[in-house]
């Protein structure tokens, strides 16, 4: 059954906000244009704007029917935005104030992974100053990253008393309050989750320590599998955990968690979840969902409008008949 006979939204006025001032940026307009051309094949008038000090007066002029949030980072994606465009009255996409703000955050993340009882990296939190003076942080190797911030921006691992010391050279670069984790070694696999459903795990071949900017978005530098090749019961438990979390949040329509697993401790750990997963041609989630449940972008996008204007029952519905009602991996591959 095609997605236009699932549910009917009708043509509608989007505007789509991407840009701003995130060190995410190129991300966010790469991903905010090919949604509004996917907008645009669908049927609907797609208007980008670059998020800015006039986009309040933009989008009240404009009173669209919705605004596609396609923003990364920063107050596009820790619920500033979404609780502006509340108080304005303007219907949007992706979650709302309190799972954007959590979700954004890595330390508050991991206090609901704790009471949750999913495992994560052993960590501790210090503010710039503490980091570049400190003799000894973590036993190495370890990974240091923003307690805010996504797309590998600002993250290093450092496997050494050299690199440790080295890291004086991006104090610019520091932000005020650094997580400093162990380093999982193995496979880099995340997992879709969309419409209230786990739709896949995938994993990450690349070069180097960490899943880093240039793997994630420069072509030819990562090799995707889906499904990934860890053990069924590890998938399984990717699965459940990343819909456990995307609902303990609160988290609305789409979000992606990513994971480390150790294959040596067979011991798999989370490490964040991202309530506004990319939409660029390299990205994991819409991937995912072409590959699982045969969804191209523009339906995927269809599916997201959809959903924030609350016509989304059906459409749960659909992407329940497309699994096959289940979270099953298909094929094995271990």
């Amino acid at each position: 059954m095609p997605v236009s006979l699932a549910c009917n939204a009708g043509m509608l006025s989007v505007a789509v906000l991407c840009g701003g001032s995130s060190p995410e940026r190129e991300v966010s307009l790469a991903g905010g244009k090919r949604v509004a051309d996917a907008l645009g094949r669908l049927g609907h008038n797609a208007t980008v704007l670059d998020l800015n000090r006039e986009s309040v007066s933009q989008l009240l002029a404009m009173a669209p029917d919705l605004v596609y949030n396609a923003l990364h980072g920063g107050q596009g994606e820790d619920g500033c935005v979404s609780g502006l465009l509340d108080i304005l009255g303007l219907t949007c996409t992706h979650s709302h104030v309190a799972a954007s703000s959590v979700g954004m955050d890595k330390l508050l993340t991991k206090h609901v992974l704790k009471s949750l009882g999913i495992d994560f990296p052993k960590f501790d939190v210090l503010t710039k100053e503490e980091l570049l003076s400190a003799e000894e942080v973590l036993p190495y190797p370890f990974v240091i990253k923003p307690v805010r911030g996504g797309s590998t921006i600002g993250v290093h691992a450092i496997f050494s008393k050299s690199e440790y010391l080295g890291l004086s050279a991006y104090a610019d670069m520091l932000e005020d309050r650094m997580i400093v984790e162990e380093y999982v070694p193995g496979q880099e696999v995340q997992t879709a989750v969309f419409l209230d459903r786990a739709i896949g795990t995938m994993e990450f071949l690349f070069e180097g320590r960490i899943y880093s900017y240039d793997a994630k978005y420069a072509e030819g530098l990562c090799k995707h599998i889906f499904p990934a090749n860890i053990p069924d019961d590890i998938y399984s438990l990717a699965m459940e955990w990343a819909i456990k979390l995307h609902r303990c949040l609160g988290c609305r329509t789409l979000s992606r968690v990513d994971f480390r697993y150790d294959g040596v401790n067979k011991a798999l750990k989370l490490l964040e979840i991202n309530t506004h997963p990319g939409m660029t041609v390299s990205s994991a989630l819409p991937e995912i969902l072409w590959l699982r449940c045969g969804l191209n972008f523009d339906q995927v996008v269809d599916l997201i409008v959809k959903d924030a204007l609350g016509i989304g029952g059906s459409c749960k519905t659909y992407i329940g008949e497309l699994m096959g009602e289940t979270v099953s991996r298909e094929p094995s591959h271990v």
